[in-house]
């Protein structure tokens, strides 16, 4: 079965969802990394960039393991970055900006 990535009308519901019709969304590309996650540069009509990550099995190149694999358990997901966002922005590390966290 191949695989399907998110495409411009998915991501630009998304976008309007987080930051308003304007700016309106122009291209949405792949990037390289993210081998769990879909990692997407959006750029939009007046030249700003966002980069999108989505977490969804057709973007996740690794095989799914038991919930008890100890180390190697899943470690990947919008909880864990949420989570790890938080800990880091607390502790005075500059990180990006989250507009919104769409489940």
């Amino acid at each position: 079965m191949p695989r399907r990535f998110a495409d411009v009308a998915e991501l630009a519901a998304v976008t309007r969802a987080a930051l308003g019709a304007r700016p309106a969304l122009a291209s949405a590309d792949r990037l390289r990394g993210g081998s769990k996650k879909g990692v997407y540069r959006l750029t939009f009509d007046d030249q700003s960039t966002v980069i999108a990550y989505v977490w969804a099995p057709e973007e996740n190149f690794w095989a799914a393991r038991d919930a008890d694999a100890g180390p190697f358990s899943e470690a990947s997901g919008a909880d864990l970055f949420e989570a790890s966002h938080s800990c880091l922005e607390a502790a005075g590390v500059p990180v990006p900006r989250v507009f919104r966290v769409d489940r």
